[in-house]
């Protein structure tokens, strides 16, 4: 079996925070009064940010689910567990996107699918920065949270202070897909659906914690679809805009278009 590159196809996107948005950092220090549950943060500039693990897992947690990949298992303490989907079978959509162990990814190559961390854009960090002038906050929201006793209606632990990035927060996102030739038949170019599927997905549910407590609601937006062959690494040609009336959603874009437009250009 012989594997080519054949390009990367990089989608250019736009992150919205439909609502506050939690993804959890580590607590260096503990202070009286201080934050139960921060946020992530660029260390160098202090700005939130969504690390692309984030994504990406749950990106590949909703297709395991829409597959019926997930499988649940007993621990030693007869707990139920579901860990993530992993075979060797060359077509299964999720291994072949977004990568399986080493042991177990030789049929199916590299994984495909990269997906940068997203920063907030220029406006954003505006805000931000607004937010800590003005309000005297982290360039964040914070939120108090309440678990109640179910007998005596009373909050066992007290609150706890949940820190959100705002609502109407927007981040540039990066994704990029890998295309690989495998024995002269270009079949990852199928598997294109997979990825706008999974991101539609998501818009649906939620992304980072206390999804079900009304956080994590995001909205993305595509900007462009740029095509960069071989050729554009060597500097010998430049990378090709896709589809200029690209719909907005990506639950609404003509993937079929899409593929046939990558087919005509890397074949």
């Amino acid at each position: 079996m012989a594997y080519k590159f054949k390009g990367n196809l990089c989608i250019n996107l736009k992150l919205t925070c439909e609502t506050g948005l939690h993804i959890g950092s580590t607590q260096e220090n503990y202070e009286i009064g201080g934050v139960d549950n921060p946020v992530i943060r660029d260390p160098a500039t202090d700005l939130p940010y969504i690390p692309g693990s984030s994504l990406k897992g749950k990106m590949r947690s909703m297709l395991e689910w829409e597959r019926g990949l997930i499988e649940l298992k007993q621990d030693k303490e007869r707990n139920l567990k579901a860990d993530p989907h992993t075979c060797e079978k060359i077509d299964c959509p999720v291994c072949r996107i977004f990568g399986a162990p080493a042991e177990k990814s030789a049929p199916k190559g590299p994984t495909r699918v990269i997906i940068r961390d997203a920063y907030p854009d220029d406006k954003t960090q505006e805000i931000f920065e607004e937010i800590e002038l003005k309000k005297g906050l982290p360039k964040t929201e914070l939120k108090w949270e309440v678990s109640i006793d179910r007998v005596t209606s009373k909050p066992p632990h007290g609150p706890r202070m949940i820190e959100r990035v705002p609502k109407g927060s927007v981040f540039d996102l990066n994704i990029i897909f890998g295309l690989y030739d495998i024995d002269d038949n270009i079949a990852d170019l199928n598997y294109l659906k997979y990825l706008f599927s999974a991101l539609g997905m998501v818009e649906d549910s939620f992304l980072g914690g206390s999804g079900s407590r009304g956080s994590g609601r995001v909205s993305f937006k595509i900007e462009k679809l740029l095509l960069k062959t071989p050729e554009f690494y060597t500097g010998k040609d430049a990378y090709e805009i896709l589809s200029q009336d690209l719909p907005t959603n990506p639950q609404d874009i003509d993937y079929k278009k899409i593929v046939e437009e990558i087919r005509q250009k890397i074949l």
